[in-house]
C-alpha cells in the first residue's frame, strides 16, 4: 500500500503531469491534518499531495460549505498562500474575496494574506475596509496586501484611512500602514514613472 501511494504521489510531482484529484485515502490524509490542532499540519499536509493542485478540488468544496469549520477554512487559505504551492491558484480568488467578510478573524486574516500573492488591485476594495478590523492583527495583513496589489485609489484610500484616527490607540498598527503605504507607494511609482514635461 505505502509503494503504491508513493507511485502516485510521485506521478502528481511530475512535471508536465495531468491534473487529477486526490484519491480517496488522500483525500482522507489530507482532511485529517488540516482537521487536527497539531501546529505541524503542513508535514502530513506535504506527504499526501495537499500542497499540489490535485488538493485544489478538495480545497474549493471546504471552502464553498458553509458548514465547515473555521479553522479548517483558515488553514486551507493559508495553504494556498504558501510559496510552495506554485501552481495557478486564480480559481480561488473570489472564494478568499468572499471569506473576508467571515465572522471569525482567523479566516479573515487567512483569506486578505492570500489575496497578497493571488489578488489584484480589482480586489482592493474589500481590502480597504478590513483597516477597520476590530481585531489589530487584521489591519496589519490588510495593510501588507494593500502594499502588494494597490493601485493608485489603494494609496487614496490609505491616507483617507490614515487622516480619520482610527485604531489611533495602536502606534505600532499605524506606523505599519504608513509603512506600507510608502512600500505601495514605491512600487506604483515604478511601475509608472511621473511624466516629463
Amino acid at each position: 500500500m505505502v509503494a503504491v501511494s508513493l507511485a502516485i504521489w510521485l506521478l502528481l510531482l511530475q512535471p508536465g503531469a495531468p491534473l487529477r484529484s486526490l484519491n480517496a485515502t488522500q483525500e482522507a490524509e489530507v482532511r485529517e491534518a488540516l482537521d487536527s490542532d497539531e501546529k505541524h499540519y503542513l508535514v502530513p499536509l506535504r506527504a499526501w499531495g495537499g500542497l499540489t493542485p490535485a488538493a485544489f478540488p478538495l480545497y474549493a468544496r471546504i471552502l464553498d460549505d458553509p458548514k465547515e469549520h473555521p479553522g479548517t477554512r483558515a488553514k486551507v487559505l493559508s495553504v494556498l498562500a504558501l510559496p510552495d504551492v506554485t501552481a495557478d491558484k486564480a480559481g480561488f480568488v473570489d472564494r478568499a474575496v468572499a471569506h473576508l467578510a467571515h465572522e471569525h478573524v482567523g479566516v479573515r486574516r487567512a483569506a486578505v494574506n492570500l489575496l497578497s500573492r493571488i489578488g489584484s488591485s480589482r480586489d482592493v476594495a474589500p481590502v480597504v475596509a478590513l483597516l477597520t478590523d476590530p481585531d489589530v492583527t487584521v489591519p496589519y495583513a490588510a495593510a501588507k496586501t494593500l502594499a502588494a496589489i494597490g493601485d493608485r485609489r489603494a494609496l487614496t484610500a490609505i491616507d483617507v484611512w490614515l487622516g480619520t484616527g482610527s485604531h489611533h490607540d495602536h502606534p505600532e498598527l499605524l506606523d505599519h500602514v504608513r509603512r506600507c503605504r510608502e512600500e505601495l507607494r514605491v512600487r506604483l511609482d515604478r511601475a509608472t514613472p511621473p511624466t516629463r514635461r
